[in-house]
């Protein structure tokens, strides 16, 4: 069973506001597909995320920077070769 607040739809001001970035910026992550952002639904003739697309998208890229962080970690703790 999913919880009834993850099925809220947020429009693409919610969004921007959500990740602090113009309603633009939101625009141009949809159309990267590097990014990975979650896409909308089209609901008369706007657009609308998920809330539990986008907390997914933040858990994935959260442990995609731990684990870049920690290849970084590890890097700088090799000795340098002579």
């Amino acid at each position: 069973m999913t919880n009834e607040s993850e099925d809220i739809n947020l429009p693409t001001r919610q969004v921007a506001d959500r990740y602090k970035v113009h309603p633009r910026t939101v625009d141009r992550w949809v159309r990267d597909p590097a990014l990975g952002f979650p896409s909308p639904m089209d609901i008369n003739g706007r657009k609308y995320w998920v809330l539990r697309s986008l907390r997914e998208f933040d858990q994935q890229r959260a442990a995609e920077s731990g684990k870049h962080a920690a290849q970084a970690s590890a890097q700088r703790r090799e000795p340098a070769a002579a």
